[in-house]
């Protein structure tokens, strides 16, 4: 299509003059004047809505350049002392130039920079950078493209802009063939925009200096696969389960899984830590995809998609609002919807969805979005799978959401391919499950499927030996930072691999490091601001270092409120004055673009609808979150300190709730606060957190004042529960984290909160840990708050504490009755006298553990570590122990009658005059055991090992010692009534004699003899067993019977 200048237009200068004037206007701030100036062009131009199609695609470029001349001088670089008019007059070349006619084609439409017509415009730059950009350093070159970028992307701008004008003009010009065109180009840019992020996006630095992108340095990382088998019998019905696991690269796993000839599995999910590389993999695996011309890849970032209804609709959505923006070449977005042409393409479709951790900041709404999200995506993959050729989706995410949503998602287990650290692997990592006996031909040492031996490499040397020699660095061994196990939280993964090697504690220092990650991250953030300070930077001018942490702890914070990742400017507005008041008048004496360059300038960037802006790294915000909240903590002590009037305390609460607002704690910012917390002054810490006792205290007897937070809006009830919650949860965070900084007592033992609130209300805790787990199961997250709290005879029954950290905490005398306690984390805790009946302790730490006099019937103890703890006396009446480690620990005078201690730990224990009458003992570790005086009547204590045990005195009536270890066992005075003893060696004993054998009934000779002193010989009535040179089942039946029939005798 033709464009052309009207012939009516005579006087295009001054026209141009008129535009370029609104131009200036909007440029020097005057955007209203600026804006309403340019339209009056109109009539300079002459046009009408009768005028020539040709007039009409000429408007257009006007139109075009107009929009792109503006994007072009508002680059903060363009700065000089002239005035609108002379700013104007510097800009009416460019316009001018505008050629008065050429040829539109196609492809013009998508990038317009390609139109040759415009080499006049181009040619005016110089000139006018030298007027309009004098003392900046803005190259010709760089005002050129960024020209044609602006120019590139004007077409949508001025076409969604002014549609009822130019959209009939595009579809002309475009015509039957142009939609092709459009779509082709589009996926290209898309294409584009994904290797750009791979091979041209550089690596995080401090200093912002780095050019080297992730493709240099990027490291091939393995995953871990399970697979879930059941254990069926001979009709078919499982009887139990057991898992597999397959180590292999993860790039290697992804492929398998794309090259597989159906679309029965048609999704993949990648899950890891915080750190892990799984963005770094999202980027390398769909640019390298691409290559595949079979495929077309689609790259969704899920921190950008908003609102609400269905999955396909708002990732449209999304993708057109990108559609045009950043460059000519690479675009994120698309004009249209690209699942609405997927029917008629000849390619399948991969989609490459990056943050499912990013939906929401709290694990358990996470994990309910992610379920969400991944039904969704199904629903969208069975669209397309129809419509079309095969689509897959790839989905990223964070463990602790991927793992709980799977099955709610009805995904199997061989679906999640789990990222793994860079360093060697260990066994316990690979989650080999089992429940039941396994089938016949498979073994425990084929669960792991490793033929190439990946578990065991070390890729820490890997990475180190690439960053020398993309750093020009001399080929050296790693440092030991790199690779030593007390540094594992910060060289096991990727990220952190990396701060570490760029920051100060890659070497000499790492050891503090080691000690405490928090101090890599501080360097970090100090590095920043001694680059931008050198600078000269206009934004940096009068911040001293504590400024500007205080500005970033803002940023930090309204990210928190956020979704952790993501902030707002009108909460980082607010939160300035309520933050750090002692510095308002500072930081309000600079300008909101000053404060938020101050932002943009430490590794953050504008939110997708520039309403905001979000951390390049989600860890970069939690951190700065966990310092704003001590901080926070500070400064209200010290308001306390001051005045201990009640109306103080009530104001401090109120300014406490108000800063926090919705702003749900997690994880990762409790684990940042516990370590900020280490660097603080013991003295100073336990000055604060005496005044936030009593400002907890204050709130457990009247209640968190959110009701006082309306800011002129009516709040509803559940509105101020979560208020409540988030404002409870902060503040039990910073006190607990607090406890910790402080060094040990006299005794060893770590210093706890004291809360007067519940000890006067026995009640209080239940209620306070009901309000912090009121909308679902945060289990992990409400026992992380509850460390180094006192909570001796607080009724917590039934409270949910899976995973809690409650170590060194005082629960005496607690009711923590059938409370789920599984893997909690009870090491040297005091739980003498408390209530744990029917308890769920499976896999629970109780290692030193007080337990004297503990009511522990009924209770769940599978697997847990009670190594060294104290159960004197403690009630453990039916109490599944069985796996549990209970080596050295104190059970004296315990009541296990009934209990299972299958295959546990019990070396070393002392179970002196305890009762374990019909306990489970079998395969049970019994060695150097003190079992005297103990009552073992009708135990079963099969294959259990008791070689130096001291069982004098025991009672062992009815016991079953067939296949025990006796090895120097002490059997002084033992009672031996019914016992069956097969495939016993006695030789070693002590304190057997002619009549206690008696009482027992062996196995004289043959398959599963007993081995008797010299001195004692084989009673008569003794079996004979086999000569057969294996044992079977069918012979210990035949044992069995003769021992039924040796007791029906008269003997």
């Amino acid at each position: 299509m033709e464009f052309k200048r009207p012939e009516l237009i005579r006087d295009w200068p001054k026209a141009a003059g008129s535009i370029a004037l609104g131009i200036a206007k909007a440029k020097y701030g005057d955007v209203v004047a600026g804006l309403e100036t340019i339209p009056t062009t109109v009539r300079h131009l002459g046009l009408t809505p009768q005028d020539s199609p040709e007039a009409k695609a000429w408007r257009f470029l006007v139109d075009c350049i107009t929009t792109a001349a503006h994007e072009l001088v508002s680059d903060p670089r363009m700065r000089s002392e002239l005035s609108q008019e002379e700013h104007a007059s510097a800009l009416q070349p460019l316009l001018e130039a505008i050629p008065d006619k050429g040829e539109f084609k196609p492809v013009h439409l998508v990038n317009l920079s390609l139109l040759d017509d415009l080499q006049g415009c181009y040619e005016t730059l110089p000139s006018m950078l030298v007027q309009l950009a004098p003392e900046t350093g803005y190259t010709p070159e760089e005002a050129l493209a960024r020209f044609k970028d602006a120019i590139a992307v004007s077409v949508s701008k001025v076409v969604n802009q002014n549609s009822e004008c130019y959209s009939p003009l595009a579809s002309s010009l475009l015509g039957e063939t142009a939609e092709p065109v459009v779509r082709s180009l589009a996926w290209e840019r898309h294409a584009a925009w994904i290797r750009s992020q791979f091979h041209s996006e550089p690596i995080f630095s401090p200093d912002e200096t780095e050019t080297t992108p992730l493709s240099h340095v990027y490291l091939r990382l393995r995953a871990r696969r399970n697979t879930r088998h059941s254990i069926l019998d001979s009709d078919g019905k499982e009887l139990g389960f057991y898992t597999t696991a397959e180590i292999g690269m993860l790039h290697d796993l992804a492929q398998e899984w794309l090259q597989q000839s159906t679309n029965e599995d048609p999704i993949r999910i990648v899950a890891g830590g915080p750190g892990c590389g799984k963005s770094s993999f999202a980027r390398a695996f769909a640019s390298e995809q691409l290559q595949d011309l079979n495929w077309r890849v689609l790259f969704v970032r899920l921190q950008h998609v908003r609102g609400k209804g269905p999955l396909r609709g708002r990732i449209s959505q999304h993708l057109r609002n990108r559609y045009g923006w950043k460059h000519p070449t690479l675009c994120e977005g698309f004009p249209d919807s690209p699942f609405d042409w997927h029917s008629t393409s000849s390619k399948n479709l991969l989609l490459v969805f990056d943050g499912l951790d990013e939906l929401s900041a709290i694990d358990e709404e996470a994990t309910r979005l992610a379920q969400q999200f991944v039904n969704d995506t199904r629903h969208l993959l069975n669209d397309l799978n129809v419509a079309g050729r095969s689509a897959r989706a790839l989905i990223l995410g964070r463990t602790t959401a991927v793992e709980q949503m799977r099955s709610h998602a009805n995904l199997p287990m061989s679906a999640v391919l789990h990222v793994a650290p860079i360093r060697p692997l260990t066994h316990p990592e690979m989650d080999l499950q089992q429940k039941g006996a396994l089938p016949e031909g498979v073994s425990s040492d084929n669960l792991l499927k490793d033929p190439d031996s990946l578990a065991k490499i070390d890729q820490r040397p890997v990475y180190w030996e690439r960053w020398c020699r993309i750093k020009g660095i001399p080929t050296c061994a790693p440092p030991t930072s790199l690779t030593d196990a007390r540094m594992k939280d910060l060289n096991a993964e990727p990220l952190l691999l990396h701060l570490l090697i760029v920051s100060e504690f890659a070497t000499e220092r790492w050891e503090e490091a080691a000690d405490n990650r928090n101090v890599v991250y501080k360097d970090i953030f100090e590095k920043i601001f001694a680059r931008n300070s050198k600078k000269g930077l206009d934004a940096y001018q009068g911040l001293n270092l504590e400024d500007f942490f205080d500005l970033m702890e803002c940023f930090g914070l309204a990210a928190f409120r956020g979704n952790g990742r993501t902030g707002t400017n009108e909460d980082f507005a607010g939160l300035r004055e309520w933050y750090a008041p002692e510095k308002f008048e500072k930081f309000e004496e600079r300008t909101d673009t000053d404060l938020k360059s101050v932002a943009l300038l430490t590794h953050t960037q504008h939110d997708i609808e520039g309403a905001g802006f979000e951390f390049v790294h989600k860890t970069f915000g939690e951190y700065l979150a966990a310092r704003a909240i001590l901080a926070t903590a500070r400064r209200a002590s010290q308001r306390l300190a001051a005045s201990r009037a009640p109306t103080e305390q009530l104001r401090v609460a109120e300014d406490w709730a108000k800063l926090f607002d919705l702003a749900e704690m997690t994880g990762p910012v409790i684990r940042f606060m516990k370590d900020e917390a280490r660097l603080w002054p013991a003295e100073q810490a336990l000055k604060v957190r005496r005044q936030m006792e009593h400002l907890m205290d204050w709130t457990l007897t009247n209640g968190m004042p959110v009701h006082h937070l309306n800011q002129g809006q009516l709040l509803n009830f559940n509105s101020l529960v979560e208020r409540q919650r988030c404002a409870e949860t902060t503040l039990l965070g910073s006190l607990t984290s607090l406890a910790i900084s402080e060094p040990k007592t006299g005794e060893g033992k770590q210093h706890l909160v004291k809360l007067e609130a519940l000890k006067k209300d026995v009640n209080a805790g239940g209620r306070m840990l009901h309000r912090i787990t009121l909308d679902g199961p945060r289990n992990r997250l409400a026992g992380r708050l509850l460390s180094r709290l006192r909570l001796e005879n607080v009724d917590l029954g039934a409270a949910d504490l899976d995973g809690a950290d409650l170590k060194e905490a005082n629960l005496s005398g607690a009711v923590l009755a059938w409370a789920r306690l599984s893997a909690a984390d009870l090491r040297r805790a005091d739980l003498s006298s408390a209530d744990l009946s029917e308890a769920g302790l499976s896999a629970a730490d109780l290692r030193g553990a007080k337990l004297s006099e503990t009511e522990l019937s009924g209770a769940d103890l599978i697997g847990a570590d009670l190594s060294g703890a104290d159960l004197s006396r403690a009630d453990l009446i039916g109490a599944d122990l069985s796996k549990a480690n209970l080596s050295k620990a104190n059970l004296s005078k315990a009541n296990l009658s009934g209990a299972n201690l299958s295959k546990a730990n019990l070396i070393g224990a002392n179970l002196s005059g305890a009762d374990l009458r019909g306990t489970k003992l079998s395969e049970t570790e019994l060695s150097r055991a003190d079992l005297s005086g103990a009552d073992l009547r009708r135990a079963d204590l099969r294959r259990a090992d008791l070689s130096g045990a001291d069982l004098s005195g025991a009672d062992l009536s009815e016991v079953d010692l067939s296949e025990a270890i006796l090895k120097f066992t002490d059997l002084t005075g033992c009672t031996f009534t019914a016992m069956p003893v097969r495939s016993v060696d006695f030789t070693s004993s002590t304190g057997l004699n002619l009549d206690a054998v008696q009482s027992l009934f062996g196995v004289r000779s043959g398959v599963g003899k007993t081995y008797l002193p010299d001195s004692i010989p084989y009673p008569d009535d003794w079996h004979v067993g086999s000569d057969a040179t294996e044992d079977t089942a069918g012979l210990v039946n035949e044992f069995y019977l003769a021992f039924k029939a040796w007791l029906s005798r008269d003997r």
